[in-house]
């Protein structure tokens, strides 16, 4: 920030750079609520693709998200035999 004082002579502090960065963040990404409604359709996707792949996601009962499980296709292997020997 002492560079924009140096560069242009404005002098900002770091709560408002830090609000403005999530601000854009936000306006090109979206915000949370729509990436979490986006993960079940996008982890069904990749399972589309790599029929190997395991994935859960888990919702409470008031509709929030409460965990997500994701294992690729190669991995997907070993994770079955660990479960199987701790279950």
């Amino acid at each position: 920030m002492s560079e924009l004082l140096r560069e242009y002579g404005i002098q900002i502090n770091y709560s408002f750079t830090l609000r403005s960065r999530n601000i854009a963040i936000e306006m090109i990404y979206g915000g949370y609520d729509k990436s979490y409604a986006q993960l079940p359709t996008f982890l069904h996707m990749v399972q589309l693709q790599n029929p190997e792949t395991l994935y859960e996601f888990l919702k409470t009962s008031e509709d929030q998200f409460q965990y997500m499980f994701l294992a690729l296709g190669p991995a997907s292997g070993l994770f079955r035999r660990v479960h199987d020997q701790w279950s």
